[in-house]
């Protein structure tokens, strides 16, 4: 196995930005990225049932049938993982200074990716059947047992042939996903009154956006043609409002004994979702200078994440695999993997607290 996969990486990025008088800007960037990934994992093993129909078959006890753990290493080597990505993405936008220090914000975004991964050198479980003598040949394959060989469970990996391995060694699972996402932003902030410890700052602002996700693929891990997967495009909407203020309540300059200055800083944001509903979110900040040099700050608030749309519709998928047991022992398991569309949201509630110190003559 690899520790390490085989990994090459492109990107580019690139940014423009013009300004058109004395107020208005523009910008706009592009970013393409390109990843892919080639390992060695486990090799394909399991417990697989073998008769006396099989002529390679031993039995000391004078069984007619022995269940064995076998592992294809040696027959097949590992089971090659692969995983290629790519994305792009961009944005365009103004900033337009507006009269007493306001300024308006504005930008576009769309972005996209698609990735590719699966497995390859995986034993068909449907192919080893018919190898090994536990079911009859298929008309639908082109593999005579009779002609190209059984499989020998009994062996060290060389008793068997380059027929039989290529028959049974030509499983594998794939799975393209195609994902989507473009916004909308607009803020606008500035002072909105004169305090005595200095400007009272807002900020004011909306977001719309809008998200996509797409699945398909194949697997041949069992039966005689490749079994497809495919899950319609999934889409959510999310519009968003937002503020926050930031208030100067004590200045340095106002001498005030243990309060050289005091910040308070509230921000809130509403988020509407076509799937997950409607959530709210405050937080709240202080910070406060005791002494020159010294200052603490704290802050407490609440968050909201909705499952992303892969977490929730990814292609699921079936695989063996080892469970260990508190006595030491391996149980034998089948574990489900892929998206969840019963993931709820993930909420949390924060509370930070912190000191900044700074010596008399330290850096600013």
């Amino acid at each position: 196995m690899d520790l390490l996969p085989e990994l090459e990486r492109h990107s580019a990025y690139g940014r423009v930005r013009q300004t058109l008088g004395e107020r208005l800007e523009l910008s706009a960037d592009l970013r393409y990225s390109r990843r892919k990934t080639e390992n060695a994992t486990v090799p394909a093993s399991g417990v697989f049932n073998v008769t006396e129909a099989n002529p390679w078959f031993v039995s000391p006890a004078g069984a007619t049938s022995h269940s064995i753990a076998y592992s294809f290493v040696r027959d097949l080597g590992p089971a090659r993982s692969h995983a290629r990505s790519e994305s792009i993405g961009g944005t365009l936008g103004a900033r337009y200074d507006l009269a007493g220090g306001w300024l308006l914000e504005g930008y576009l975004a769309e972005a996209v990716e698609r990735a590719d991964y699966g497995v390859s050198n995986r034993v068909n479980a449907t192919y080893l059947a018919e190898a090994l003598g536990n079911a009859p040949d298929n008309p639908a394959t082109s593999f005579r047992a009779e002609v190209d060989g059984y499989f020998n469970l009994f062996g060290d990996g060389s008793a068997n042939t380059a027929a039989v391995l290529d028959f049974i060694g030509s499983g594998y699972g794939q799975v393209s996903n195609r994902s989507r996402a473009s916004a909308a932003n607009l803020m606008v902030q500035g002072p909105l009154w004169r305090l005595p410890a200095g400007d009272l700052k807002v900020a004011l602002g909306a977001q719309v956006r809008s998200e996509g996700f797409e699945s398909r693929g194949e697997t041949f891990l069992a039966g005689i043609e490749p079994r497809l997967m495919a899950t319609p495009e999934r889409e959510r909407s999310v519009t968003a409002v937002f503020a926050e203020a930031r208030a100067p309540l004590v200045a340095p300059a106002s001498g005030h004994p243990g309060i050289r200055a005091l910040d308070l800083s509230l921000a809130v944001r509403h988020e509407d979702y076509d799937d997950f509903g409607s959530t709210t979110n405050p937080k709240v900040g202080i910070v406060w200078e005791p002494l020159e040099g010294l200052g603490v700050r704290a802050s407490w608030g609440t968050s909201f994440r909705a499952g992303a749309l892969p977490q929730l519709f990814d292609q699921q998928g079936v695989s063996p695999t080892f469970l260990s047991r508190a006595d030491g022992s391996e149980a034998l398991i089948l574990m489900v993997y892929g998206g969840n569309p019963d993931l709820q949201p993930e909420t949390s509630e924060t509370f930070t607290a912190g000191f900044d110190y700074r010596s008399a003559g330290g850096p600013p």
